[in-house]
């Protein structure tokens, strides 16, 4: 059966599967149940991997959720300066919120806002020189330093120390370190040697980048020295360029040069690639074209947004010049959901630029002027359930801003009148499968000196590309999602997918695609799974027939699309298959109407209905009397006016005390007009009293002149009589 036209199904992901285990099966549950904003709506494009994106259904309204915060934390002593790292400290499935302020001071809350002991309960950790002046600061970065498979908290400081604290707030053996250079950039965690272990990649003012193990010791071949020392302002991005196991490490520097280190400290070939001025961008390692090769996009101060390919050169189409300095880092999402990763940049705190079609051109899809200045780079996530990555900023005066994936402003309004400097983070911070955003202020401008730590929680779990300040905890200068299957490593950690690789079950079948585009477990090999139990596989009911594995009846028809695909040849996708105005499951229900042909117009039953006449009124088109009352359904309806459904022959819709049937097949009156005529007189008294009910001029006597007729009739006959009988009887006589 050939289907007409070609349909696009999103799924609508709001069901139980079971898993392999029960903490699976309940981790997966709630996912898929907090994905409910997802809904089955019009057709839209298909990316590279062919996967449905819906564009008009029913969203959370961002007025709403940011209406009023969930918590709101106040005794923070300064202005925070660097974005909140969020990290699971104590391993109980919940987030910690690590926060550094102005005062060189250092808190960590709980979930709901609390401080942790020797993190702000009584007091926050004070840390010498941990801020510059300015206010600048490193964001610290957890991982598991001591090898006792709880994380750390590592955090460098701008007077050159790098810390390293157990929860408990002492110090990790061998640390602090002493760099000897001011530190103002955050670390980046990545396995920069191959060894399955990840070092931490850092540098300083003084020219020099630095990776460590994870004990504090230098590695081989490090630190890595800028031309005539020149500083280094910005985090370095940290990933696999080339074909083996290890990550290299690119970065940007005060001395023009753009470097790609391999993690031995050599120089990659083609590298350093020199720009005309000096670099305060970090930069992104992206897989813009979906070859399996990243690319270095990196913006510098003589107005170059650049892109470069592993080996050096220039991206075709690129570097993009614009009118100012870059200073910013880009940003990367897929923002229009094609399949390919997007860039957003802010050259300044005054504008934003978004690239959609990095690989075949430099051309803009989309640029913004922000009324206010925005504080550091903006963050990418769905937050309000549309399916697509909204981009979300803050600025100085305290607004929150958010623009869609066209760049339309659906939101601006003020979280905290006290100013913000740094980038919101977004996360499910409380493990209930909605996301929360954790914005955080400036200390009073006059008066205390305290700053707020806000919480909102949002009504949706969405996509996470770019959820917090440079993509992730490991500021690695990627998107979260390390094995490169478009489900966050947070997502993934809730499905109980493996966020290292791509195929967590081993079935062929990514772990994004098993859960957003045919609705799978990604933790069991189920890839002939029916979760509908329609007799249609998901991945047949996806790929083949472009139904929803989620639905078992995809059009709403009442027929199976299972029943539909291998019993009736109908189309699953549409309620009439034949496109004949007769819907499917009406046509199978009778012999005389058939599903895959246009019948339209057809009277089989001899009633004097048409198909689509008797669809409409409720008859049957195999009984040409199909409430046997002995008139045809045909002309109940248009003859009798009599209800072909109920055995009504002898129906009198007039109350004329004459039925329609009497009207119309002896009299030929009205049956809805108890006086056809018009002439005063019912049509069945007409009948009764022998005039025509159809000639108004035609009347019945009326008592008042017909008695004395009748009378004078009798008087006349009676009188006749009885002189006829005494004529007879003198005849009689006279004969005799």
């Amino acid at each position: 059966m050939a289907f007409k036209g070609k349909y696009l199904i999103i799924i609508t992901i709001v069901f139980i599967m079971i898993g392999s285990t029960a903490a699976q099966s309940y981790n997966y549950a709630n996912l898929l149940d907090s994905l409910k904003s997802i809904r089955q709506t019009t057709p839209s494009s298909v990316s590279s991997l062919n996967i449905s994106i819906k564009k008009n259904f029913q969203v959370t309204s961002l007025s709403t959720v940011f209406k009023e915060p969930f918590w709101i934390k106040e005794e923070i002593f300064g202005t925070v300066v660097s974005s909140p790292t969020l990290t699971d400290l104590n391993n109980d499935g919940e987030l910690e919120i690590i926060i550094l302020t102005d005062n060189n001071l250092i808190y960590i809350l709980d979930k709901n806002g609390n401080f942790l002991p020797d993190w702000g309960a009584p007091y926050a950790k004070s840390v010498p020189q941990l801020t510059s002046k300015s206010g600048f600061a490193p964001c610290p970065v957890s991982m598991d330093v001591a090898g006792d498979q709880d994380l750390e908290i590592l955090c460098p400081t701008f007077g050159g120390l790098v810390y390293c604290w157990f929860l408990d707030g002492s110090e990790v053996p061998g640390f602090p370190i002493n760099l000897n250079g001011s530190i103002i950039a955050s670390p980046a965690v990545g396995d920069i040697d191959g060894d399955n272990q990840k070092e931490i990649v850092i540098g300083n003012w003084q020219g020099e980048l630095f990776a460590l193990e994870k004990n504090g010791s230098i590695c081989p071949g490090f630190p890595f020295k800028t031309n005539n020392d020149e500083k280094i302002m910005v985090s370095p991005a940290v990933g696999n360029l080339d074909s083996d196991i290890a990550e290299e490490i690119v970065f940007g520097a005060y001395d023009n040069n753009i470097y790609a280190l391999k993690g031995n400290g050599s120089l990659m070939p083609g590298w350093p690639q020199n720009t005309s001025n000096y670099i305060r961008s970090s930069p992104a390692l992206i897989d813009f074209d979906n070859d399996g090769v990243k690319e270095i996009m990196i913006g510098s101060f003589d107005r170059n947004l650049y892109l470069f390919n592993v080996n050096g050169s220039h991206y075709n189409h690129w570097p993009w010049t614009h009118t100012s300095s870059i200073y910013n880092s880009p940003i990367i999402g897929d923002i229009n959901q094609d399949g390919y990763y997007d860039a957003v940049i802010q050259p300044s705190n005054t504008t934003l630029y978004c690239f959609t079609d990095i690989r075949n051109s430099n051309n803009l899809q989309w640029n913004i002027t922000f009324q206010e200045g925005i504080s550091g780079n903006a963050i990418i996530t769905d937050i309000n359930g549309d399916f697509y990555p909204e981009i979300i900023a803050v600025s100085n005066i305290g607004n929150v801003v958010v623009h869609d994936w066209n760049g339309t402003q659906i939101l601006r309004k003020e979280i905290s009148d006290k100013g913000i400097d740094a980038p919101p983070v977004i996360a499910d911070i409380d493990n209930d499968h909605y996301l929360e955003m954790i914005f955080t202020t400036r200390g009073e401008s006059q008066g205390p000196d305290i700053a707020e730590i806000i919480c909102y929680k949002l009504e949706i779990f969405g996509f996470m590309p770019w959820p917090e300040f440079r993509g992730g905890k490991s500021r690695i200068g990627m998107p979260a999602d390390e094995d490169r299957d478009r489900l966050s490593n947070h997502e993934e950690n809730i499905l109980g997918s493996n966020p290292l690789v791509n195929d967590t079950d081993g079935d062929t079948i990514n772990d994004w695609l098993e859960v957003y585009k045919y609705a799978l477990d990604p933790t069991i090999p189920d890839y002939d799974a029916d979760y509908d139990k329609d007799g249609l596989t998901n991945l047949d009911e996806v790929d083949v027939y472009l139904t929803d594995p989620t639905n078992s009846d995809t059009d709403g028809d009442s027929l199976s699309d299972g029943d539909e695909v291998n019993r009736w040849s109908t189309n699953p996708l549409e309620k009439d298959t034949d496109g004949d105005f007769l819907p499917d499951d009406f046509e199978i229900s009778y012999e005389n109407t058939n599903p895959n042909e246009i019948d339209t117009y057809e009277d089989m039953d001899e009633d004097n209905l048409t198909n689509i006449e008797e669809f409409n009124q409720g008859t049957s088109p195999d009984n040409p009397d199909t409430d046997g009352d002995g008139l045809l359904d045909g002309d109940e309806v248009k003859l009798y006016l009599t209800d072909p459904l109920v055995a009504d022959a002898d129906k009198d819709s007039d109350g004329d005390g004459l039925t329609n049937v009497e009207e119309i097949e002896e009299y030929g009156t009205d049956p809805i007009d108890a006086d056809t005529d018009g002439d005063g007189y019912t049509d069945y008294e007409e009948v009764q009293k022998g005039s025509d009910p159809l000639d108004s001029s035609s009347k019945p006597f009326p008592m008042w002149v017909l008695a004395p007729i009748i009378v004078g009739s009798v008087i006349v006959i009676s009188v006749s009589g009885f002189f006829i009988i005494r004529w007879f009887k003198k005849k009689q006589q006279k004969e005799v």
